[in-house]
């Protein structure tokens, strides 16, 4: 054992804690906060999966293209000039595959028990560009099952984790 300290002596210095570990850190995007972001993250993403996809089939439509693959609107030309959807279908490629990715960032940040319900809310969007850009008729049964899909999406991510 060693010898006890005089009286008058200094104490010593204080213990400071460790380091704290990678996993006791927190940041902003941590709690809530992270959820309602991967939430907005993921809506979003869901929505514009939907609008780029239904953006390919109308550049499609638009360029003469049908169902099989073929192409059926009219001559050939030298190659140089695009259809008049070529421009419509790259858009809604590249609002596709963004959309896609920030789908994939949500799920960094809310779990998939959250997200999942959300990508219902592509229904939606779809009935809405359908309507809005097709000039399709929107009948009361389709409203009355987006009604049941927003329900149903918000109950399943209001009781969630």
């Amino acid at each position: 054992p060693s010898p006890p300290a005089p009286p008058n002596a200094p104490a010593p210095p204080p213990v400071s804690p460790p380091p704290s570990s990678p996993e006791e850190e927190t940041s902003i995007l941590d709690g809530a906060f992270g959820i309602a972001l991967g939430i907005f993250l993921g809506a979003s993403a869901s929505i514009g999966i939907n609008i780029g996809n239904n953006m390919q089939a109308l550049g499609l439509k638009m360029g003469g293209y049908n169902a099989g693959g073929d192409n059926a609107g009219g001559e050939g030309g030298d190659g140089k000039e695009g259809k008049p959807g070529d421009k419509i279908f790259t858009v809604g490629t590249v609002i596709f595959v963004t959309s896609s990715i920030i789908n994939f960032v949500a799920f960094g940040f809310a779990p998939a028990s959250v997200l999942a319900p959300l990508e219902s809310i592509q229904f939606v969007a779809n009935l809405l560009f359908n309507h809005y850009v097709n000039g399709a008729h929107i009948s009361r049964r389709m409203i009355n099952g987006v009604v049941l899909v927003m329900v149903g999406c918000s109950t399943a991510v209001g009781l969630g984790p």
